[in-house]
């Protein structure tokens, strides 16, 4: 697996030739991320597509909706092989979805740790 690096900023990386892409574990944890951070109707090929923050987590003010809507992300991304740990929590008042997961890749294992932003800038 292949895919192009992703900036501090979450951006899509240019200009620096293969210097700009990952593979193996990298990719996969990068694959991830981007998946969990692609919001519900925001992809215009496939609005079914992404994260359903406003319209499952945000709606049902419920950790469990979001460790499930979670879990489904992450185990539809390409290469995973299962979840080891996944630890989700949403915080109603500061309305933040924070998640720390251990996941096993055909490449081997990468730890997840994202969150704890404004749901609108995940």
């Amino acid at each position: 697996m292949i895919y192009r690096r992703l900036s501090a900023d979450g951006d899509y990386m240019f200009g620096g030739n293969k210097n700009n892409y990952v593979s193996g574990v990298e990719a996969v944890r990068q694959a991830i991320l981007t998946r969990l951070r692609q919001l519900k109707y925001e992809w215009w090929e496939d609005l079914e597509d992404g994260l359903p923050l406003w319209q499952d987590i945000a709606a049902s003010r419920n950790t469990q909706a979001a460790t499930k809507e979670v879990e489904k992300r992450i185990q539809g991304t390409k290469n995973v092989k299962y979840i080891v740990s996944l630890e989700s929590e949403w915080d109603n008042d500061q309305r933040t979805l924070t998640i720390n997961a251990v996941v096993e890749t055909d490449f081997g294992q990468i730890t997840i740790q994202e969150g704890g932003k404004d749901i609108g800038l995940l």
